[in-house]
């Protein structure tokens, strides 16, 4: 944040991801919310078991909002870019949601 960067570009940049459109977090939400492991994408299934961060888009063209799970942890990035605030670290509010079959 301290650097105004693009957050949603940096979070893509440092992590993994599981790439829209096949993967989008529409698609996996039942699974995480169920803790359903063995139904998600394997590249999800592997992050989760090293507890590695791996970027999830919302949207199916990888623009706006992302979900970020490390481990059993998920964190909700949304977009909130705007003429008055740009897109830097305040366009980007984030938040930790809940865990992996707490949905």
């Amino acid at each position: 944040r301290g650097m105004d960067s693009v957050i949603g570009y940096v979070s893509k940049i440092a992590y993994s991801r599981l790439m829209p459109p096949e993967h989008t977090w529409d698609k996996v939400k039942a699974a995480v919310t169920a803790g359903d492991i063995m139904n998600m994408p394997k590249p999800l299934q592997d992050a989760i078991a090293a507890k590695v961060p791996i970027v999830i888009d919302v949207d199916p063209e990888g623009h706006t909002h992302q979900r970020i799970v490390r481990g059993s942890e998920i964190y909700e990035l949304e977009n909130a870019c705007s003429a008055e605030v740009g897109c830097g670290g305040k366009g980007w509010p984030f938040r930790r949601g809940r865990d992996v079959g707490e949905l």
